[in-house]
């Protein structure tokens, strides 16, 4: 059955079978195109161009001229059989935009059974920019075209209101993302993966504004690949982890170390400050704040709260400092593993569900003049770490304010530990601790 059938060489002119039968192959000869339609159109069209042999679309057309002409060939009508298929075919339905393109020509931008027309990438481009500029974006407007127009070294600057994306928003150029205020600028995503991933060059800032997850999907919020990044005025929370991406559901991860699907970075890309202030990081599923490879952010005058894991988990060889910040309610405050050396001064660790901060693998982490208060641990020390504690104050805790165990070798040195449910220090395994000039 092509558009000729009807004077084709069969010579039915009356049907002899039922008409719903002749529907019914007509309803499945269509199927095979919708399941062809449905086999791409989760393609994006640089990949269905880039198929290597091409799909065979001859091969599904004959299928369904066929099944129709043998429903011809035994007694349905040839009018009302094409009238039927054509029927059927109008039903064809896609999301994408090559399954799109595929429906379309089957149901008659081009003949029916003719071979869909190819999905071409466009070649019409808007230049970007060359002088950096600020855009001003309302709630609703499509930030991909944003992104592909300015210069580096522009400012997109988010109404007041909400912004609601369902794809994760790449920025791949050196700009700034501005609010009207957090309180008043919410990028509320329900993406899977990440909210926001800034993979360079150049350099990211993000201000005044809240960034959040929404939904079920397994997403961090913020992502970042190299920098400098400045994170200042935000607020960061709802990443969200199901129990298949144990890596995921953060808040801010500062990712400088290879990460699978995303571009490789240099130490000389990676380069640059990285800093997060005066920002709220809250309820995500994980860590708020998560550090790997050598990256070493600054974190200063942040409230991080109620997140899942650590409010700061350090990896790898990272480093940096907490000042001036408030952990209150993780399930630990401040995690430090591997040989990570951060410093963490003049902060307050408090509420945190199972410690305050923790420390193990090989770290030099520093703690110094820093309010522990109210953990169930205030700080247990493990594996062959070896951190300087000084000059901080460990109270109110459930069982011990310091804990030392395996073969870590602190120096816990002019400390005040009191008011701790069971013990003051308490020290095990074949742990070597320096201890001296303490208030216990």
């Amino acid at each position: 059955v092509v558009p000729t059938v009807a004077t084709s060489t069969t010579t039915a002119t009356t049907s002899t079978v039922p008409e719903s039968d002749c529907r019914a192959v007509a309803e499945h000869a269509a199927s095979l195109l919708q399941t062809f339609v449905d086999d791409y159109d989760t393609l994006t069209v640089a990949e269905w161009n880039a198929l290597d042999p091409p799909p065979d679309l001859t091969d599904v057309r004959d299928q369904v001229v066929q099944l129709a002409q043998s429903a011809v060939n035994l007694g349905c009508d040839p009018t009302t059989m094409e009238a039927m298929l054509i029927d059927s075919i109008d039903e064809l339905s896609a999301e994408g935009a090559v399954g799109g393109a595929l429906a379309a020509a089957f149901r008659g931008d081009d003949p029916i059974f003719g071979p869909p027309a190819p999905v071409l990438v466009t070649t019409t481009t808007i230049p970007r920019d060359t002088e950096p500029s600020t855009v001003s974006v309302q709630p609703g407007q499509d930030l991909g075209p944003v992104l592909a127009r300015i210069a580096p070294g522009s400012t997109v600057e988010f109404a007041a209101g909400t912004h609601t994306f369902t794809e994760p928003i790449v920025v791949d150029i050196d700009v700034t993302f501005v609010g009207a205020g957090r309180d008043d600028t919410i990028i509320s995503s329900s993406a899977e993966g990440f909210a926001v991933a800034f993979i360079g060059p150049g350099g990211f800032e993000v201000r005044d504004l809240t960034i959040e997850h929404t939904g079920p999907s397994s997403a961090s919020v913020l992502l970042t690949l190299e920098g400098p990044v400045r994170v200042e005025n935000a607020l960061i929370r709802g990443a969200t982890a199901g129990p298949e991406d144990p890596g995921g559901g953060h808040g801010i991860v500062f990712a400088f170390e290879p990460l699978e699907g995303f571009p490789q970075r240099s130490a000389a890309e990676r380069a640059g400050i990285l800093s997060v202030q005066d920002s709220v990081i809250t309820g995500n599923r994980s860590a708020g704040i998560l550090v790997t490879g050598d990256a070493s952010p600054q974190i200063s005058g942040v409230t991080i709260s109620n997140n899942g894991s650590c409010g700061v988990c350090y990896t790898g060889t990272s480093s940096g400092t907490v000042t001036n910040s408030t952990l209150d309610g993780n399930v630990v405050g401040v995690q430090i593993g591997d040989d990570a050396k951060p410093n963490v001064l003049d902060a307050v660790i408090t509420n945190n569900t199972s410690t305050g901060i923790s420390i193990d693998g090989r770290s030099t982490a520093s703690i110094a003049t820093t309010l522990i208060d109210a953990n169930p641990v205030g700080v247990q020390v493990g594996g062959e770490a070896a951190p300087v504690l000084n000059d901080n104050t460990v109270t109110n805790s459930d069982g011990a304010g310091v804990v030392m165990i395996d073969a870590s070798a602190p120096r816990v040195i002019s400390n005040l530990i009191e008011y701790n449910g069971e013990v003051g220090i308490q020290i095990g395994g074949s742990s070597s601790p320096v201890v001296e000039s303490n208030t216990i």
